[in-house]
């Protein structure tokens, strides 16, 4: 998922299982701003989703932002990474705000 310049919002939005505001493999946001509010990944934990993860973002591989801001509030998740799980980071000259975030296990 590349966002290049522009804005996004994602407010509201639930996931059954990871990324309760946007999963993908990566995610690149270069000249952009990305803003998520009261996003979820909850469950119910299954087989097929043992932990729910992600409450805001959730990358199998990477998150990049380039001369970017990134700002997710209120996201939690049942598992791991209450605002952002990803496999990896890479912020250049960018701004990232995390605001009254939770998870059930690591990384609120």
């Amino acid at each position: 998922l590349v966002f290049n310049g522009g804005k996004a919002k994602i407010t509201n939005t639930t996931s059954g299982g990871h990324g309760g505001g946007i999963r993908a493999e990566s995610l690149t946001l270069t000249d952009a701003t990305l803003t998520l509010t009261n996003t979820t990944a909850a469950g119910p934990v299954s087989a097929a989703v043992p932990d729910p993860s992600g409450g805001g973002i959730y990358c199998s591989a990477s998150l990049t932002a380039l001369n970017s801001t990134l700002t997710i509030t209120l996201a939690s998740a049942l598992d791991a990474g209450g605002a952002v799980r990803a496999a990896g980071a890479n912020l250049t000259a960018s701004v990232l705000r995390l605001e009254r975030c939770s998870s059930g296990a690591d990384g609120g």
